[in-house]
């Protein structure tokens, strides 16, 4: 079952066509943007209050997206109530497989292709296809993909075509 979030207070910003399904968890919302045709699968599990931007995104199931993590070095062991934030930015147009997990201050380029299962750091170039240990397999064709960014021949749900604004 989807669930339609509209522009609301729960998230900073939220766009059209965004679909959550199942049950997920999203902690730290009000520091999350959201942009337009934003597909989340059952399962995810979001920390955002470190800053999370992600716009025209397919997340598949049981996908971890974290912006925070705590400090080691604190008051106590193994780690205190402080949060170290770390911004974390998906550009448009990309799809992350099933049980991705990104880590704090991750930057992922635009048209990128995470394989499933991939723990994904650090900064993540344009049109990029990821596999594993976060290792760049291959590059999309770069003409292609932007022939179809100047169609707007963008997917809905399901890999669909994407029927005007929703």
């Amino acid at each position: 079952m989807a669930i339609k979030i509209f522009k609301n207070r729960m998230f900073k910003s939220c766009g059209s066509g965004v679909r959550i399904y199942g049950k997920s968890t999203i902690t730290g919302a009000e520091d999350m943007e959201i942009g337009d045709n934003v597909v989340i699968a059952e399962g995810a599990w979001i920390a955002a209050k470190g800053g999370l931007i992600v716009d025209n995104t397919k997340i598949s199931r049981n996908v971890t997206i974290y912006s925070n993590s705590h400090v080691y070095e604190g008051g106590l062991l193994p780690f205190d109530e402080n949060l170290i934030l770390k911004h974390v930015t998906i550009c448009e147009n990309v799809w992350i497989g099933m049980n991705v997990n990104i880590s704090p201050g991750t930057q992922i380029g635009e048209g990128v292709i995470i394989a499933l299962g991939v723990n994904v750091h650090g900064e993540i170039p344009p049109l990029a296809i990821v596999g594993d240990n976060c290792k760049i397999l291959k590059y999309r064709d770069k003409e292609h993909y932007f022939k179809l960014k100047r169609m707007k021949a963008f997917c809905g749900e399901f890999g669909l075509p994407l029927r005007g604004k929703e």
